[in-house]
């Protein structure tokens, strides 16, 4: 069979170039994109005659690319984004074994601070620069950091050498420091030590010094050992006054000691004369204390008005330590509270030191009592200048039902005062007198009452609730 193929319609190139471009404009002014014509007109003079497609079809797309190239709109480019960057792994710093004492020129610039399972930084919560740093726990579960109470503050010079020496806290001024317990992310203030100069060198030139703190004790994680080491924090900007206090750490006021004068030369001893009649300010001008009305528990009730803080006319003290940070509704912190006994007093009073409580107040009324009701068959003898420290925890709620026979609500946000109270009842006193001497003792009689029955309580300290 011998079927004959009828020739194809001849294909001339430049006609078939001055049809694409004709329709390509006409398609532009159509709303039609330019590539999507030219696609449409290749399809059709591929129709037309394929096999004349071969090398002309190149150079059509490139001469209707070049003839349409204001129509032809560029493809989009996809812009995609940059891979993550892993953070760092912190750096995992412990105590130092044993005591530091850098001496002066000794290179800290390698020094790095502690950051388990405890910190030393700044205070966020110090308003009053008494203790303008904190140690915060940085662990999973609660420990206790017992340490002198005062960080000790090395300045360094520009190569980060030590510039400095500490001046040690006077025993005789100074408090005794507590045992800081603290739970998983929670912080214990500490004050600072003295900055000394170096030998016989001149104090440290006032201006801006770049500093590190130490802080030796020891760290007793619960139901754990301790472990003795020293915390390193730093380092930080600090601030000296011409008479090498610190007064500002990083940005944060550090309140100073008054200024000690100078000393004055030693004048000539006088010949001696008749010692003046002893006169001891604070002292008793009898052997009989007079005491002021009670505060009962009855007057510790919700509702009652804020009570008044008990001064020396009780032979003791009590008062909050330290500032009480702000609150959640229902949260709960550790206060310490501290009674201190008169320095001319001698006392033996029933031992109520197991029970420091407290009430809450606002705008002058207590709004919270969780007073408890019990008893106590012990005695405790305390001796002039004499200190007990107590905790309890705070909690923001009202509660105002003495029998426990419903719930504490939350406390409203706002503003409060928390009066710490210790029941107070005192068996036998005596008292110092101006002249030196020791009064009698005064004691209770048998089968008596308390020669004073009533409560301590503390002048109020502010907080607030979030």
């Amino acid at each position: 069979m011998n079927d004959k193929i009828p020739p194809s319609t001849p294909l001339h190139l430049d006609a078939a170039l001055s049809e694409i471009a004709t329709d390509a404009s006409r398609a532009a002014s159509d709303g039609l994109t330019g590539s999507a014509e030219v696609h449409r007109l290749i399809k059709r003079s591929r129709r037309q005659r394929a096999t004349a497609f071969g090398s002309a079809g190149f150079v059509l797309l490139g001469v209707a690319g070049i003839g349409l190239s204001g129509v032809l709109s560029p493809a989009p480019v996809e812009i995609l984004p940059a891979p993550p960057v892993p953070s760092p792994t912190p750096e995992v710093v412990e105590p130092l074994d044993g005591a530091f004492a850098p001496a002066c020129g000794e290179d800290l610039s390698e020094l790095r601070a502690t950051t388990t399972p405890v910190a030393l930084g700044p205070a966020t919560s110090d308003v009053t620069g008494e203790t303008p740093l904190q140690v915060t726990n940085t662990g999973d579960t609660p420990l206790t950091v017992a340490s002198a109470g005062r960080v000790t503050v090395y300045l360094l010079d520009a190569e980060g050498k030590v510039a400095s020496t500490h001046v040690p806290a006077d025993p005789a001024t100074d408090e005794a420091p507590q045992p800081l317990h603290l739970a998983p992310g929670e912080s214990g203030e500490l004050g600072l030590s003295a900055v000394g100069p170096c030998g016989d060198a001149t104090p440290p030139a006032a201006g801006t010094w770049s500093a590190i703190g130490s802080l030796a004790g020891e760290t007793t994680p619960a139901g754990g050992v301790a472990a003795a080491g020293t915390v390193v924090g730093g380092p930080w900007t600090v601030t000296l006054d011409d008479q090498g206090r610190v007064t500002s750490l990083d940005g944060r006021t550090v309140a100073v000691p008054p200024a000690q004068p100078a000393t004055p030369p030693e004048a000539p001893e006088a010949p001696e004369t008749p010692e003046p009649p002893t006169h001891l300010p604070g002292a008793f001008g009898s052997e009989k204390a007079t005491f002021p009305a009670p505060t009962e528990w009855e007057d510790l009730q919700c509702g009652s008005p804020a009570p008044a803080a008990t001064g020396d006319a009780l032979l003791a003290r009590l008062k909050v330590v330290g500032q009480v940070p702000a609150m959640g509704g229902s949260s709960e912190k550790s206060v310490t509270a501290r009674v201190t006994t008169h320095a001319h007093a001698r006392l033996d009073v029933v031992d109520w030191f197991f029970l420091y409580e407290y009430v809450i107040s606002q705008d002058g009324v207590i709004v919270s009592s969780p007073l408890t009701a019990t008893d106590s068959y012990e005695n405790a003898e305390l001796q002039p200048g004499s200190v007990q420290d107590g905790r309890f925890t705070l909690a923001a709620t009202a509660s105002c039902d003495p029998y426990g026979t419903s719930s504490p609500q939350p406390l409203p946000p706002g503003t409060y005062q928390l009066h710490a109270t210790l029941p107070w009842m005192i068996d036998s006193y005596a008292l110092q007198q101006t002249d030196g001497a020791w009064g009698r003792t005064v004691q209770r009689e048998a089968g008596a009452e308390a020669l004073f029955k009533g409560r301590l309580v503390s002048a109020p300290v502010t907080f607030t609730v979030q």
